[in-house]
Order: C-alpha cells, then sequence, then structure tokens
C-alpha cells in the first residue's frame, strides 16, 4: 500500500488556516489517501522551504499570505486565470494604500481601467479629483486611461476639469500670413 500524498499550505503566519480540517474532511469524504498540514515558511525562506517540501515527496502546496506573489513568480507555468488573480490580488494591496493614501487613487484608477473595471476606474478618478491629485492633469493624455475615453462619463470629467481635448491642443496649426 502506498503512503498517503502529502499537501501542505505554506504561510507566514498559517496557524489560523483551516485548511487542514477541510482537506482532512474531503479525503474522509472520498477516500482520498492524502495527509494535508500547515507549514511554517520563514519570510526570508519561502522558496527554499516550498522546494525543500517538494524535495522531499511533497504532493501539493496552497499558499496563503504574504507568500502569494512569490508563489506566482516561483510558477512554472502561469494561466490566464493565475495571471489574472495575481493582478488582482497586486490590486487589492493597492487598493488598501489608495484608501489610506489618496494620493494613490489616481495609479489606482489607472489600474481598474487596465483590467476593464470602468466603475472602479471612474470612482478612483474622482478620488484622485477630490484629494487634488496632480496627476490627474495628465488624465487626457494618458494612454493607459484609453479604454475609457468612450464612455460618457469620461468626456463629463474633462468637461468638469476644463482639459482641452488632447488632439485639439496638437494639433498643428495653420500658418498665419503670406
Amino acid at each position: 500500500m502506498n503512503p498517503p500524498s502529502r499537501y501542505v499550505v505554506a504561510g507566514n503566519p498559517v496557524a489560523h488556516s483551516q485548511s487542514p480540517f477541510i482537506h482532512a474532511e474531503f479525503a474522509r469524504q472520498t477516500g482520498e489517501a492524502l495527509t494535508y498540514e500547515r507549514l511554517l515558511s520563514p519570510l526570508d525562506a519561502f522558496a527554499a522551504t516550498v522546494r525543500g517540501f517538494a524535495a522531499g515527496g511533497g504532493a501539493g502546496c496552497n499558499v496563503t499570505m504574504p507568500f502569494k506573489f512569490e508563489a506566482f513568480e516561483l510558477a512554472g507555468e502561469r494561466t490566464p486565470r493565475a495571471t489574472l488573480a495575481r493582478a488582482c490580488n497586486v490590486l487589492r494591496e493597492f487598493e488598501a494604500a489608495a484608501d489610506r493614501q489618496q494620493r494613490l487613487a489616481y495609479e489606482a484608477a489607472v489600474i481598474h481601467a487596465g483590467l476593464g473595471d470602468a466603475d472602479a476606474a471612474f470612482g478612483r478618478l474622482q478620488d484622485a479629483i477630490a484629494s487634488r491629485s496632480a496627476w490627474i492633469a495628465y488624465l487626457g493624455v494618458e494612454p493607459r486611461l484609453d479604454p475609457l475615453r468612450k464612455d460618457a462619463r469620461y468626456a463629463q470629467l474633462e468637461s468638469e476639469l476644463e482639459l482641452q481635448d488632447t488632439a485639439k491642443a496638437h494639433a498643428p496649426r495653420p500658418r498665419e500670413g503670406p
């Protein structure tokens, strides 16, 4: 008989994780032969900890904070969903920072625009205006905000800020005189 497959959830802290109980119940209900434990990783040795687990016969590892971004970097293959999840996790952290420091609202708007979330992008642009972010001056020329330009709310923002249409402002002017 083969020994049970070994799985872990790696993190720091990790003692709070309920994953071992959840997976033990799954194994019991399905008759799977597996163990699932917590793996406390030193903050400065996540890669070595995971590699050591794998070298010791580990079958799989889930990752909790603060190592999600390091895990993404270690992954040999990245699915489109994993790439989007990484972007979403980065955005969650950035949103928390933007909530604490309104000066980051403009940058959060750019990220939301890139992810296709126009409502959130416009909300953060309003925050940037309210906090008098200097970056709002780039609204008319910021290429990363291009996905928002067809939305009526974009024209409304420009109107509120009295920004000139970039194309008109930079169009060649006819020469005067002979």
